[in-house]
């Protein structure tokens, strides 16, 4: 574990025994486990993450520094919450401004959220008030529907929801109807010489989608070393050397 470094910033300093702290190393990682899974009731969450999941996380992040754009909030010198943020262009334009974290119940209306949004929001400002933009440079959060306290919180800071995402659940135990491929497509085994040209065929047929930006080579290597990344369960369409189509199966079993 790495020395202490604490952020020096205005933000802090009107809440007594509040401070943020920088990540000092490989036990952090372990922190923000606990931290997310103490705060997935309050998040509306019920998916399972991994000491290996926090780790890869980092790498599907553009523009981002881990020694530098993630927070730990401290009060008293207890971890509360910890917060990160980054950036990115979307192929449409836009620069986005992404802000993610959690922070235990206890402390949600204190005024330490409002001080961690504004924290992150001037940094990246300050991160790309140079570098111009296409379009509109935007906030942005993710967070679900279910948690009504903190989108709630977030509309009361000028956030406004633009896109919702759902969840569909069948059973597995339901028959599948049969659905023969069209002539000339079939499925192969999956090879460790095919997963390159699986990843630029995914992003292809995404790229009209909604928030697309441009892959980097990190999250190339998050997407091979992910949990759920297993080839032998996936189904790939191709039509001689070309791929028509996938199906990403995955088995979860911490889930």
């Amino acid at each position: 574990m790495n020395p202490k470094r604490y952020t020096e910033c205005s933000e802090t300093k009107n809440i007594d025994g509040l401070n943020f702290r920088h990540f000092a190393g490989n036990e952090d990682y372990q922190l923000m486990l606990d931290l997310y899974n103490a705060t997935k009731e309050t998040n509306g969450i019920d998916w399972t993450s991994t000491l290996k999941d926090m780790k890869n996380d980092e790498k599907w992040r553009k523009h981002y520094d881990i020694n530098k754009q993630l927070l730990f909030v401290e009060m008293n010198e207890k971890p509360i919450g910890y917060f990160q943020y980054n950036w990115f262009e979307e192929d449409e334009g836009e620069m986005i401004h992404s802000v993610g974290g959690t922070l235990l119940e206890d402390y949600f209306n204190t005024g330490i959220p409002e001080v961690m949004l504004s924290f992150a929001e001037r940094k990246l400002k300050e991160m790309t008030e140079n570098i111009p933009a296409k379009k509109e440079k935007l906030f942005s959060v993710w967070r679900m529907h279910s948690a009504e306290n903190q989108v709630e919180f977030f509309k009361a800071n000028d956030y406004q929801p633009v896109r919702y995402f759902f969840e569909m659940l069948r059973p597995i135990d339901k028959p599948l109807d049969k659905h023969p491929l069209p002539e000339g497509l079939e499925i192969r085994e999956v090879k460790p010489e095919h997963y390159r040209k699986i990843w630029e065929a995914e992003h292809e047929a995404f790229r009209d989608h909604w928030g697309y930006s441009e892959p980097t080579e990190d999250q190339y290597e998050a997407w091979l070393t992910d949990r759920l990344f297993q080839p032998k369960l996936w189904k790939v369409a191709w039509e001689g050397d070309e791929i028509c189509g996938m199906v990403g199966n995955f088995l979860d079993e911490k889930n």
